[in-house]
């Protein structure tokens, strides 16, 4: 198996600057459920100049369903990511969580930061 050395991953994964705040999650806490079937949603908003791939996680997929759970957000849109909680009973809580990282030029392998 070959690989790209890991110079390459500078422009198609740039690091996140520190103090980076563009990428908003909404809600930011718990969500809460009292009915058996539920359907609730989070959002997410990309503010940088750059895009922001994102995964949507949990930790039982036989409690949660997740529509669309991963994509690349390009700068300036936001998205709803659907959530549907299954008939079986959760035994303990259930946590979502979400994973991202920005997303570089990928056609003239320079860098554009947010």
């Amino acid at each position: 198996m070959t690989s790209a050395p890991p110079e390459s991953f500078d422009h198609e994964f740039p690091k996140i600057p520190e103090g980076f705040r563009k990428f908003e999650i909404e809600p930011i806490s718990h969500i809460k459920v009292k009915e058996k079937r539920w359907k609730s949603s989070i959002a997410l908003r990309n503010r940088a100049k750059t895009g922001v791939l994102f995964k949507v996680k949990c930790n039982s997929n036989a409690r949660l369903k997740i529509v669309d759970c991963a994509d690349i957000l390009l700068p300036g849109n936001e998205v709803k990511v659907e959530m549907e909680r299954s008939k079986k009973e959760p035994e303990e809580e259930v946590q979502v969580t979400v994973f991202y990282c920005l997303v570089g030029d990928q056609t003239s392998g320079s860098p554009r930061f947010p």
